[in-house]
């Protein structure tokens, strides 16, 4: 699977992913087809140094009269009216410099409705080697950018982060023991490692996706990550999931 040292790898890689699967594999997918053929969403620049809080989407979403592309990211686009990036603003970064500051979705495919990676994806051998280089893509992203505390914002990719005991995906390893829980669904946990990997006679079985083809190590080990659940649009959370004014540089201080 392929390396990345850069953000500029990281484009690279996934336009000629998109470019790949657009060709070869989505005729006949149905809806990962129709996605496919959308194109990708990306930030047009991701500062990889001194960041300190990385919120983490899951995949960008598809509204009417956009084709996609690189778009302004958090830094370019904090000032903005628009609800998703207000709300980050004024309640996630509201102290927080926004030069310490970054935001990524896991995913590049344009989908409002999310729930397609479960019903198509997962049962498609073609597409799940999709998500599994793509998510290895943006798991060296992370990686690179080694922020204090990483925001996962929405429950529907907590899987992929390793914190379901039934799920590798990037494998992460937490501790058992909460740093914090502030509601039985918003939780702040600490990577410990990667979780092992299952071999047969030599031959990799299941495990992290960076163990698939190579003895990948992480450097996120101490990092705290505040899984919760989704915070704008008509289906953000109730208020004992709710990032509030503050919060972001209370862990910052005290935990990080």
């Amino acid at each position: 699977m392929p390396i990345i040292n850069s953000y500029q790898d990281y484009l690279t890689e996934i336009k000629h992913l998109f470019s790949d699967y657009a060709e070869n594999y989505s005729n006949g997918f149905d809806k990962f087809s129709e996605i496919i053929k959308r194109g990708y969403a990306v930030p047009v620049n991701v500062e990889l140094n001194g960041i300190d809080v990385l919120i983490c989407g899951i995949n960008p979403s598809c509204p009417k009269g956009y084709d996609g592309g690189e778009y302004p990211g958090i830094k370019q686009s904090i000032n903005a009216k628009k609800q998703y990036w207000s709300n980050i603003r004024d309640n996630i970064v509201n102290d927080i410099p926004i030069n310490k500051v970054e935001a990524i979705d896991l995913f590049a495919f344009r989908e409002s409705i999310q729930s397609f990676l479960k019903n198509k994806c997962f049962k498609n051998t073609d597409l799940m080697k999709f998500l599994i280089i793509h998510l290895w893509l943006t798991q060296q992203l992370i990686e690179l950018i080694s922020p204090k505390l990483i925001i996962v914002a929405n429950k529907a990719q907590w899987g992929y982060w390793g914190v379901l005991d039934n799920l590798y995906w990037m494998g992460y390893k937490f501790k058992k023991e909460p740093v914090k829980v502030y509601s039985e669904k918003m939780r702040l946990l600490e990577i410990e490692g990667l979780k092992d990997a299952i071999y047969e006679n030599g031959i990799f079985k299941d495990g992290p996706i960076g163990k698939i083809e190579s003895d990948f190590e992480t450097r996120l080990s101490g990092t705290k990550v505040l899984f919760t659940l989704f915070q704008t649009g008509q289906h953000r959370c109730g208020d004992s999931e709710r990032i509030k004014p503050g919060m972001v540089s209370d862990i910052l201080s005290k935990y990080c």
